[in-house]
């Protein structure tokens, strides 16, 4: 089937069972897929291509990953389960190198500082704690929730770390002492997420049940947008990597693309056939990946997205994926990377897309492709023979 020149192709699962968690690794190459079958897959973004499953009986008879992430050079995932763990697994190795222990209920979020010295925590146990990646010792526990922690995260800077719970507010912390430095407070019903801004100014929260999302100033405390959403149960809302736009997962079957600054929908995607919990946008926020109850996971091509002062609320599009991706199905588009093996600096824009580059050694041609979020407004150094295919 073809809409607006994307791709979607269909495969059929090898198991039916949940998706519980999905995430792009830093450089937008890979992405996750986590199931309830104790199962994390790998995928390759440009192909569709499954490379390989997470999986150890012996070790994950209680697992159940409710949250997942890529390390920094992408090399490991860092998955919560229910047993109360995180756990650190080697790609490559398949195995788990580490178990950060220590918390009292479910790890319901996870996510590595940039440099991948640290590990943030959220748990059912109200709290969330900040690790040290290398040894799993904690550093801080961060209490003071009535309710599970849903999500946390750290700030751009990394000076705080933001948590949403089910008590219905979310909460700015201090990274160095552990105090709160606001609390957000004004939703109806327990939240499902919270996201803080690039430019660390303002804090989205997503309310699962009286169907709004609010914008808050962080430095006053107030709303500065309401958006209603009308989805039935809001599941997640995340941010896109530059802040101008928010995606939502829902019990309605899809997922829907807002601007967040006027609060229109941008973009509603349809066809899946069950309900929506997990949704990312890819680091240079030219994708989006969604997960749902269906055993499926969609990817979506928004690269044509505009800003609501070109295109209306009213010009809104339904569009199909770009491909799909089934348990261990496969699929394939896009274009790879030209391989490069020579060292060169890079020189990219606030979107983390590459601008132009400099050899060190020999000029060559070299497609467009993505660095990580702290890499951009910068420069950036590939070793030799580092590729951007190989990536992560």
């Amino acid at each position: 089937m073809r809409r607006d020149g994307n791709h979607l192709i269909r495969t059929l699962p090898a198991q039916p069972v949940a998706i519980s968690a999905v995430a792009f690794s830093p450089y937008g190459a890979k992405l996750l897929t986590a199931s309830e079958d104790n199962t994390i897959d790998v995928w390759s973004v440009s192909t569709g291509n499954f490379i390989t499953s997470l999986f150890q009986d012996n070790i994950l008879s209680n697992f159940y990953s409710g949250s997942v992430c890529f390390s920094p050079d992408g090399s490991t995932v860092l998955a919560g389960s229910t047993d109360k763990t995180a756990k650190l697994w080697d790609i490559s190795a398949n195995s788990i190198i580490r178990t950060f222990t220590g918390h009292s209920g479910g790890v319901t979020s996870v996510s590595f500082s940039r440099d991948g010295s640290k590990v943030l925590t959220g748990s059912s146990d109200s709290t969330a704690r900040l690790w040290d990646a290398a040894t799993a010792a904690v550093i801080k526990t961060f209490t003071g929730h009535k309710g599970a922690v849903v999500s946390a995260a750290f700030s751009p800077k990394e000076s705080m770390i933001l948590t949403a719970s089910k008590d219905s507010t979310a909460r700015l912390w201090d990274v160095s002492t552990g105090n709160v430095i606001g609390t957000f407070k004004g939703h109806r019903c327990q939240l499902s997420s919270a996201a803080i801004t690039p430019d660390e100014t303002k804090v989205l929260t997503a309310g699962a049940y009286d169907d709004t999302m609010k914008l808050w100033n962080i430095a006053t405390g107030a709303i500065v947008k309401k958006i209603r959403v009308y989805t039935g149960v809001l599941y997640q809302a995340a941010l896109s990597p530059d802040g101008t736009l928010a995606l939502t997962g829902s019990s309605d079957h899809s997922a829907k693309l807002w601007d967040v600054s006027t609060g229109a929908c941008l973009r509603i995607f349809e066809g899946h056939a069950s309900m929506v919990e997990e949704v990312a946008f890819s680091p240079d926020g030219t994708k989006v990946l969604v997960g749902s109850r269906d055993c499926t996971a969609t990817l979506w091509d928004i690269s044509d997205v505009k800003s609501t002062s070109i295109r209306s609320a009213a010009q809104s599009q339904t569009v199909r994926p770009e491909y799909c991706l089934r348990n261990r199905g496969v699929a394939r588009c896009g274009k790879a990377s030209i391989p490069f093996s020579n060292p060169a600096f890079f020189v990219c824009n606030a979107r983390g897309q590459l601008m132009d580059y400099r050899s060190l050694s020999s000029p060559g041609a070299l497609s467009v492709f993505i660095l990580p979020p702290h890499a951009a407004n910068g420069m950036y150094f590939f070793k030799s023979g580092a590729s951007p295919d190989n990536r992560n």
